[in-house]
């Protein structure tokens, strides 16, 4: 099992890489809202960035056209680690609620916790979430996750 402290500080470094193409995706989406189920230039940015860092992506989840999923393999099997990522706006405000830094943030992480896959016996994926102010359609059926009883403190 690798040493937490040593990943933490990796990982921490591995945001500090990306934090300005973060902030510059945010930046551009928080300029260019695009509403629900309407993100076509916002999905295809995010989904590139994912690519460009050796995500496999997969556009149109639950035949939504800007919904996407992207995933990398770790090393053997292990659980799932999964980022979301909203960037819809609001009717008639924009991005006053957020989703252009949410949906950057996400992909952050991903991204970051991506670097060090070969030393972490799991698999990650970011999420551009199909759920939608005003629609009923959700991703996939959602299980609550609990720690190992060995591991709870």
């Amino acid at each position: 099992m690798a040493d937490v402290k040593v990943l933490k500080t990796k990982v921490k470094g591995e945001v500090d890489a990306v934090m300005p193409r973060l902030v510059e995706m945010s930046d551009w989406i928080g300029k260019h809202p695009e509403l629900g189920s309407e993100e076509v230039e916002s999905s295809k940015l995010l989904a590139g960035e994912l690519k460009k860092h050796g995500f496999k992506v997969e556009m149109g989840v639950n035949g939504m056209p800007t919904a996407f999923k992207a995933v990398m393999k770790g090393k053997g099997k292990g659980p799932t680690i999964a980022f979301l990522c909203e960037y819809d706006a609001l009717p008639g405000i924009g991005h006053g609620c957020g989703h252009n830094m949410i949906g950057t943030s996400g992909l952050g992480a991903g991204i970051a916790v991506s670097k060090l896959m070969k030393e972490l016996p799991v698999n990650s994926g970011s999420s551009a979430p199909p759920l939608r102010r005003g629609t009923a359609r959700a991703a996939a059926p959602r299980r609550r996750w609990r720690r190992p009883a060995s591991s709870r403190e």
